[in-house]
């Protein structure tokens, strides 16, 4: 089993299922794969582009034969990354039988047995517009001054100063990890400093306490913000229906399962 996450979280968005996943008699075992400029995947060697075959491209050359026969829960953006690498793996199937051909180089694509997509469809979302949170929170992410000094400075900020919803800037908080590169000078002036959450404040989560620690330390986002501009425009355009709707996709076997919980269709990523 292999379960991929969302635009702008990680494989630790996914501890608790994959550790009750693993008790289950279904799975040998249970791998967390971080995409290109998420979690701990590498952010210094990217170029600030990633789209969903890159991703795809990724998971080939990290996983190998692991994929084959395997299944692929991928939730949101990752959910259309798993959606890329079967199309890839049914034209890398294709070129095998000498039916058509297909990019990749060397690079082998497994046929994987099912794919779960949580809260994606195979269609492309448009962008932009008020509705677009998912844009929104991008662009806020990019005025956040960092590295900050605690998770609540960062909290605050995406609060008072971006209005983003409490449980979006609550979840940001858990993509943050220390560095040892001095606080952004942004917080060293006391009355920018955005006010950090009061007694009254009970969604903490066990995330912010970060400023009872002893050892000064500052934060940085876990992702790279580029990369995941240009994924969510890349997972925006992607339209899979023609695949999922083809000869070689039916003939495959692989079954492909859509979970889609609330009412926003697709909307965050």
């Amino acid at each position: 089993l292999y379960i991929l996450h969302g635009l702008l979280g990680s494989s630790k968005n996914f501890l608790t299922p994959s550790h009750r996943l693993s008790l289950l008699p279904h799975f040998s075992s249970v791998t967390l794969l971080d995409l290109r400029g998420h979690g701990l995947s590498p952010h210094d060697s990217l170029s600030g582009t990633a789209t969903l075959t890159e991703c795809a491209e990724d998971i080939a050359e990290t996983v190998g034969n692991g994929m084959d026969g395997a299944v692929v829960i991928g939730h949101s953006a990752g959910g259309k990354v798993a959606l890329s690498y079967l199309e890839r793996a049914l034209a890398y199937r294709r070129r095998r039988e000498g039916k058509g051909s297909c990019g990749g180089g060397g690079v082998e694509y497994p046929l994987p047995s099912k794919l779960i997509i949580l809260d994606s469809i195979p269609v492309s979302v448009p962008r932009g517009g008020p509705d677009d949170l998912v844009s929104t929170v991008l662009d806020s992410l990019g005025t956040v001054p960092l590295p900050a000094p605690s998770k609540s400075a960062v909290r605050s900020y995406l609060l008072e100063e971006s209005r983003l919803p409490r449980h979006i800037a609550e979840w940001m908080t858990t993509n943050l990890v220390p560095t040892k590169t001095p606080p952004n000078e942004y917080y060293n002036v006391s009355d920018k400093r955005p006010p950090t959450s009061n007694g009254n404040d009970n969604s903490n989560n066990g995330d912010n306490d970060d400023d009872k620690r002893t050892t000064p330390s500052s934060y940085v986002f876990t992702f790279d913000l580029p990369t995941c501009r240009s994924l969510y425009a890349s997972f925006g355009l992607a339209d899979f229906v023609p695949m999922l709707g083809s000869e070689s996709f039916r003939e495959s076997g692989v079954e492909v399962h859509f979970v889609v919980a609330g009412g926003e269709m697709g909307r965050w990523v």
